[in-house]
């Protein structure tokens, strides 16, 4: 279960990887902000002295320790207790899979769950703390959680922009060759779009309850940071809804260019059939067993049969263009 412990303030930054949670404590430094990040498996009797010296709640143990929990934030009076889903696209690339974080902020301390960790784009936040670069260090308790929020919905703009990367070969397919393996594919994106929707969905009400400054442990400084990731998601959010509408458009246009495509191939068949229709009427009234029909037996007959069924092929073909049928 690795353990990353960051104790800083704006001059320092200590850095260590404990091997147990007991080894990790105390969480409080005088003056200074403590970020502590478990990720991997875990369990509540694990975490249990992390817990304990802090009085975390017990219904927050178990909802730490629980997967596939909704998205959701949690007041208390010494801290918040927050979950999101950051999602990762899988190894074929045709999906994503979802990793639960879970966070605790209070006065000067951080703690970070990742169950199911795909990846790590916390990376970035580590390497400014370490290194000192940016205004990480100047960043208190509630203002680091942001930083982290903010990554994370840093990464729903590049799922939404994987789903657009996906869409536009679709989009010329369709205008191209119409295939019913491009239908396939469509509702594949939706599906798509549906399962991160039901992640970024409750994530902006749980950042919109966040910036209303519900807690004192979110200070009003940023408030305005959690505004601008609020604002970020609805951008997300729109940007689905752009997508989702284009998808069932391009349904719409799949549909109407078939029915397009057999209504020509009807069209075409009605010009044939409508040619031949009086052409067998002449040829069935030749070709019936009267003795006395004229030029039946008249070696001429042929002369003026073709002629006449010639002169009807060009009086229809003349009539379907006037009538623009043709």
């Amino acid at each position: 279960m690795p353990i990353h412990k960051y104790i800083y303030n704006s001059q320092t930054c200590k850095v260590t990887q404990p091997l147990t949670v007991d080894a990790a404590l105390p969480l409080i430094t005088p003056d200074h902000v403590t970020w502590v990040d478990i990720d991997e498996k875990f369990k509540a009797e694990t975490l249990q002295t992390l817990f304990d010296e802090f009085k975390v709640h017990s219904i927050i143990v178990q909802d730490i320790t629980t997967k596939s929990l909704r998205p959701r934030v949690e007041y208390f009076d010494k801290y918040i207790f927050v979950v999101v889903k950051m999602l990762h696209p899988t190894k074929d690339k045709r999906m994503f899979s979802a990793e639960q974080i879970s966070f605790i902020i209070a006065d000067n301390l951080l703690l970070s769950f990742q169950q199911g960790k795909k990846g790590d784009i916390f990376d970035s936040i580590r390497r400014a703390l370490a290194t000192n670069e940016g205004m990480v260090r100047q960043r208190s308790a509630d203002q680091l959680f942001y930083e982290l929020i903010n990554l994370i919905v840093d990464g729903y703009y590049e799922i939404v922009e994987s789903i657009d990367d996906k869409i536009e070969p679709l989009e010329i397919d369709m205008i191209d060759a119409p295939q019913p393996d491009t239908v396939r594919r469509i509702h594949a994106l939706k599906r798509e779009l549906a399962y991160v929707r039901k992640s970024v969905w409750p994530l902006r009400e749980l950042i919109g309850n966040l910036e209303r400054g519900f807690s004192p442990v979110i200070k009003r400084d940023t408030i305005v940071y959690l505004r601008d990731v609020y604002d970020h998601t609805i951008q997300v959010i729109d940007s689905m809804e752009t997508q989702r509408d284009i998808l069932s458009g391009m349904i719409d246009i799949y549909v109407s260019s078939v029915s397009n495509q057999l209504n020509r191939v009807i069209k075409v068949l009605t010009i044939i059939t409508t040619i031949f229709m009086p052409l067998t009427l002449v040829s069935g009234i030749f070709g019936m067993n009267f003795k006395h029909l004229p030029w039946l037996e008249s070696p001429a007959g042929p002369l003026f049969s073709l002629p006449i069924m010639g002169t009807i092929t060009a009086l229809m073909i003349a009539f379907l263009r006037r009538k623009r049928w043709l």
